[in-house]
């Protein structure tokens, strides 16, 4: 996978506007596909990925489809070299967060998203295409009711395999990808 320096100038939109991010006029050619080394990361570039990551999914989170981003949680998958995205005229697009799991020696996503404007064109499966790439067991949580989701993992082989709650009733489904 190709390195990234992720330097300030490539995060300066805090808001996608849809004159710059078009998905109709969207190539591969156009996307650049990264993960990030902790060296990579200065400490303002850590607070403008967790902006754009967080106002990716900010309508799945007001409806409680999806939790929210902890920084902690993203700056980890960093320093790990367990984040992944996607970009377009130096906008993160997609985004998947992830870590490793010690003791099951499995990955998990805590969190993945693509940009609504880019949903259906094929970025959120080249994300879990590169997190599959480590050969190891893939788990994820996602909430029941989102049907979008489940039909997601369910078409890129994941396989539900147990139930939860979580925090105020919030039923999810435990998916796993085994290689």
């Amino acid at each position: 996978m190709e390195s990234h320096d992720l330097e300030s100038h490539d995060l300066e939109s805090h808001d996608l506007e849809s004159h710059d991010l078009e998905s109709h006029d969207l190539e591969s050619h156009d996307l650049e596909s990264h993960d990030l080394e902790s060296h990579d990361l200065e400490s303002h570039d850590l607070e403008e990925v967790y902006t754009q990551c967080k106002n990716i999914i900010k309508e799945e989170t007001k409806t409680k489809m999806m939790g929210w981003i902890y920084r902690i949680l993203l700056k980890k998958s960093i320093d790990d070299g367990l984040f992944y995205y996607e970009r377009r005229n130096g906008v993160i697009i997609g985004f998947a967060i992830c870590r490793m799991l010690i003791k099951s020696n499995k990955i998990s996503i805590d969190k993945i998203g693509v940009h609504p404007l880019f949903r259906h064109c094929g970025i959120g499966t080249q994300l879990i295409k590169q997190i599959k790439q480590i050969n190891l067991p893939v788990k994820l949580d996602v909430v029941t009711k989102n049907n979008l989701a489940v039909n997601f993992y369910l078409k890129n082989g994941f396989k539900i395999t147990g139930s939860k709650i979580l925090g105020k009733n919030i039923d999810v489904f435990i998916m796993e990808f085994n290689p």
